[in-house]
């Protein structure tokens, strides 16, 4: 007997029908033996070996009222499924919950095997997880299934930014699908993830330099299961270091409002706009293409006065009233003493041709940063090498230290110092790696190894200004992974 499953539509969105087919190989003769189907298609097929008749089947895409498993015992005549009775244990890996007061059942199935020795043992893997049980049989007495994520020691989680802020968790995370969490204890899955709002994305992170508690974040909106009950809001901001959030007010476009660039399609007036918090934490500043800035935690926006479209600013580590933006396309460099209230152009000088080093991704590591605890202290990572500035960006000097910089950010200070060391995604020679410098970008060494690349899919970087020599690095599918020097 050869079972079929079949869908409209490849997935593992834009599925729109599917159906199962059943056939019996010695008489050629086939069966239609579809469950019930709303909206959607099937993907997953399984087949009991011990008991012929017995036949498990997934839906795909099927999101009111969800993706379920489909399961008969008698050959495809009639089917339960296994969606509404359904017990989920996720106290090993609590984000499951999305912010709800129970984990979903699943979506995009598209993966399902039962055990050829045990009856009992079905996996099944969603958008989230991968999801076992030990007690399949119990659906036949009409008692629940019982679930546990089976993902000990797998990750397959593409992480886009990273911060370690001086107080509170070690880590802030913002992942791509599942919104981003605060890392209290680096030993166990997290517990806090971002809700309230859930993001699908969290694409930035930024904390107030003098005021670290003030945490605020920058994403795309949720749009799949698990999201139900969120506002589809894109900011968000924080009071006690990321445990917490609250999501925040959205500008809305005046009269007559710039046309999104057709470059940057995504960074419009609405999603995917960065934020940046000023060092003390009273204001924040979100880069739609008019920027804009509030005081009153997002109840009110206004346009940063005499600064250029589609500018970007990054807020001074100390100093409160220090903003810096820099024209990309023309190269000029506008500083703000007033909390981003007005922008005034600044002449400053050091700096190659810049335009090739604008980010026009969403996820993409913004170039130019602020080093913490100390005021007008600039870095700029741009294609033509490494820049630092000491005086609020008037003059930045190119730092060779025989490392092609990425990624760049800070970390806590060497012994006998007060500046941060620095930690980078680079290039050496022919080897893309992870590096330290404990004087200022003059020299580097690798703090991985040959046997540590993890692909070399680095994603994003953040030194522990608390425990030196502590770097966290994001890859594109391995999770965050980091390291302390041995």
């Amino acid at each position: 007997m050869l079972y079929v499953t079949c869908t409209l539509g490849i997935g593992p969105n834009g599925v729109t029908d599917g159906a199962v087919w059943r056939l019996d190989t010695n008489t050629g003769g086939w069966r239609d033996i579809t469950p019930p189907r709303p909206l959607g298609g099937f993907m997953g097929v399984a087949l009991d070996r011990k008991r012929p008749g017995v036949v498990m089947v997934s839906t795909l895409n099927r999101w009111r009222p969800g993706d379920t498993i489909w399961r008969s015992t008698d050959d495809g005549r009639s089917w339960k499924s296994l969606r509404e009775d359904a017990r989920h244990d996720v106290s090993a890996t609590p984000y499951l919950n999305w912010g709800n007061d129970r984990p979903d059942f699943g979506w995009w199935i598209a993966a399902l095997a039962l055990d050829p020795f045990d009856s009992d043992r079905l996996v099944y893997a969603t958008g989230a997880t991968v999801y076992e049980t030990r007690n399949l049989s119990a659906v036949d007495d009409r008692k629940p299934t019982d679930w546990t994520p089976w993902v000990e020691g797998i990750e397959q989680t593409a992480v886009i930014t990273l911060v370690s802020p001086p107080e509170g968790p070690q880590l802030l995370t913002g992942f791509g699908d599942i919104s981003g969490f605060a890392h209290e204890d680096l030993d166990r899955s997290p517990r806090l993830q971002f809700t309230t709002p859930v993001f699908g994305n969290t694409n930035q992170i930024d904390y107030a330099g003098a005021a670290p508690a003030v945490v605020v974040r920058s994403g795309t909106p949720h749009e799949g299961v698990g999201s139900g009950g969120h506002d589809g809001s894109t900011l968000a901001w924080s009071e006690d270091a990321g445990r917490s959030w609250k999501p925040l007010g959205r500008p809305r476009p005046a009269s007559g409002a710039t046309p999104v660039p057709a470059d940057n399609p995504r960074m419009d007036l609405y999603r995917d706009a960065p934020i940046t918090v000023s060092a003390d934490g009273s204001t924040f500043v979100l880069s739609t293409p008019q920027t804009v800035w509030s005081s009153d935690r997002g109840a009110t926006w206004r346009p940063c006065a005499d600064l250029p479209l589609l500018l970007r600013p990054v807020a001074d580590r100390k100093d409160a009233g220090l903003f810096y933006a820099l024209d990309f396309q023309g190269g000029g460099w506008f500083v703000s003493v007033d909390g981003a209230r007005r922008f005034a152009p600044v002449r400053s000088v050091g700096l190659p041709d810049v335009s090739g080093d604008r980010p026009t991704w969403r996820e993409q590591a913004f170039p130019l940063k602020a080093t913490p605890g100390h005021d007008g202290d600039l870095w700029f990572v741009s294609q033509s090498g490494l820049y630092h500035s000491r005086d609020g960006g008037q003059r930045f000097e190119r730092i060779d230290g025989g490392l092609t910089v990425q990624m760049l950010d800070f970390g806590k200070p060497p012994a006998g110092s007060t500046y941060p060391a620095l930690f980078a995604i680079g290039v050496k020679g022919q080897v893309r790696g992870v590096f330290r410098s404990d004087d200022r970008g003059r020299s580097w060494i690798r703090v991985n190894d040959d046997h540590h690349e993890y692909g070399r899919r680095y994603r994003a970087i953040a030194g522990d200004p608390r425990v030196f020599g502590r770097v966290y690095v994001a890859t594109d599918g391995r999770g965050v992974v980091y390291g302390e020097p041995a």
